[in-house]
């Protein structure tokens, strides 16, 4: 008998509603009308086959549709929800699908074809973590997104929301990529471990992946903690940054990535590439692995000459236990 999962996913999207829309022709959605509608947090509405078009577009605070006997605690196949923050317009589409494969492959094929870019899976196969004993709140991408669980997705143009796409490749997960999609999916812990095991293998790849001072991902609400400052070329528009004999944090470069991905500096003055040049030569070493992840770039004084260290860095991705296990049972089963 297939194990199945409550399957719990947040999606942001350019166009939230042609989502929406792409989610009802999948099953359980596609099969009848949703039976109930919960409007702005307080209307509850009977289900229509047209509740995308009647009720999102002009909609306060959000709209769900429920298919099962929600409101009477009966059982639910499934909900899709169109969450909107009224301050900012921030948009996210939740989705809920009961007795879902526990799959991480069923998964990405399900999603593969749908217009997202950024998808954060929630943590309701270990539900555990929310009991008095553990008490785990994971991080997440914020954006009205649920908190990380079992996996986190980039999709085309959200991959532009991690320091550099280095990072998917040497994190403390697994990675699944779907090439013809431009999707990579990040997998947290194994599916079918206990919630204390699945927290233990989770946890580090939640800080690395979550909004945090040692993290690569950055969110739209960016709260910078450095004062960005340094030498900007206008050739190669480039923002360097002269170190003589200063600490740099994770924290710092994270803000770094950011000021690069949302070009803080202005269109006067856009910024295509950052570099560290540290006078202290050898303490460029200590930073190249952290700097070459972020594809910022190293550079030191070494014996008087300025020289390039990240060019030729070529680290080897450190592969979680449990991740090789995975691996050598699919490769046992090919």
């Amino acid at each position: 008998m297939t194990k199945t999962m409550n399957l719990y996913m947040s999606l942001s999207a350019e166009n939230s509603i042609e989502l929406l829309h792409a989610f009802m022709k999948l099953k359980p959605f596609n099969q009848k009308p949703p039976t109930q509608i919960y409007l702005d947090m307080y209307a509850e509405l009977e289900g229509v086959p047209d509740w995308i078009e009647r009720w999102v577009p002009t909609c306060t605070h959000g709209v769900t549709a429920f298919w099962g006997n929600f409101f009477e605690g009966g059982y639910v196949e499934g909900s899709l929800c169109f969450d909107r923050y009224y301050r900012d317009n921030t948009q996210v589409v939740k989705v809920i699908i009961d007795d879902y494969p526990c799959s991480v492959e069923a998964v990405l094929e399900m999603l593969s074809p749908l217009p997202w870019r950024l998808a954060t899976f929630s943590n309701n196969i270990n539900t555990d973590w929310l009991a008095p004993e553990i008490n785990y709140r994971p991080p997440n991408f914020r954006d009205r997104h649920y908190a990380h669980g079992w996996g986190c997705a980039f999709k085309g143009a959200g991959h532009n929301h991690l320091v550099s796409r280095r990072w998917l490749e040497y994190g403390p997960w697994r990675l699944i990529r779907d090439e013809a999609n431009d999707i990579s999916l990040v997998q947290f812990h194994d599916l079918f471990v206990d919630a204390v095991t699945a927290l233990e293998q989770a946890q580090p790849g939640h800080e690395r992946m979550g909004v945090s001072d040692t993290g690569g991902f950055i969110n739209s609400k960016f709260e910078y903690s450095t004062d960005i400052r340094g030498l900007y070329n206008s050739d190669n528009h480039q923002l360097t940054i002269v170190n003589t004999d200063r600490p740099v944090t994770q924290r710092e470069m994270l803000d770094l990535c950011a000021a690069r991905y949302q070009q803080i500096l202005g269109p006067e003055q856009p910024i295509d590439s950052v570099s560290y040049v540290f006078l202290l030569g050898e303490q460029g070493y200590d930073y190249l692995h952290e700097l070459w992840l972020r594809e910022i770039e190293c550079w030191a004084i070494l014996k008087g000459v300025e020289v390039r260290l990240d060019t030729d860095y070529h680290p080897t991705p450190e592969i979680p236990d449990w991740v090789r296990r995975l691996q050598a049972t699919e490769e046992a089963r090919t």
